[in-house]
């Protein structure tokens, strides 16, 4: 039950979390927390999500409830697709499936902390390769994906799905992203 929960996208950290039968009904109560830029209107969506994978892998629990947290200082977790290894100077590639390498930034309070380029490990599938990328980058927990041209509707709902923010970008390489992402934080803290 904990590392299901726990591989659910925007879930930190698991607070607490209880078990409890009343007879032959089987009650949880969860006590979660999320990114602090998790957006309010999201919440509901993603409670239901949770509720549903947990029904699935456990039918025996009868009710579910569950308590939001926000982080107080979070990271913010951000993918880039990219052209090259050039660190910093790392050219922003135009095709998000055909991109060989994707730059791996992570912020907390507008500072980077953390700076990773990884081989896109799909970038040879003929077919769902931007599908099965998307998944991927799901799966490493990201908060942001910077592309340059718009996702085709599988990458976009798996994104979408997953309260992963898509942002269109003209920059051309990752330091203009990294400026840009660092200004920003700063005018949200």
């Amino acid at each position: 039950l904990y590392n299901l929960i726990e591989s659910i996208p925007k879930i930190k950290k698991i607070e607490n979390l209880e078990l409890r039968a009343y007879g032959r009904y089987i009650f949880l109560e969860l006590e979660l927390n999320l990114n602090k830029n998790f957006p309010l209107s999201q919440i509901e969506l993603l409670k239901t999500k949770v509720k549903h994978e947990i029904k699935m892998s456990f039918p025996i629990i009868f009710k579910i409830l569950i308590i939001i947290k926000s982080e107080e200082k979070s990271n913010l977790k951000i993918a880039v697709p990219l052209e090259e290894n050039q660190g910093y100077d790392s050219i922003i590639a135009k095709d998000f499936g055909k991109s060989p390498l994707f730059g791996i930034l992570e912020f907390k309070e507008g500072n980077l902390l953390k700076f990773e380029s990884i081989a896109n490990k799909f970038i040879s599938e003929e077919k769902r390769k931007g599908l099965l990328i998307s998944e991927w980058l799901v799966s490493l927990k990201i908060d942001k994906i910077y592309v340059k041209k718009l996702l085709n509707k599988a990458p976009s709902l798996i994104f979408s799905n997953n309260f992963v923010k898509m942002e269109h970008t003209n920059e051309i390489v990752l330091k203009e992203i990294i400026e840009k992402e660092e200004n920003l934080q700063s005018i949200e803290s």
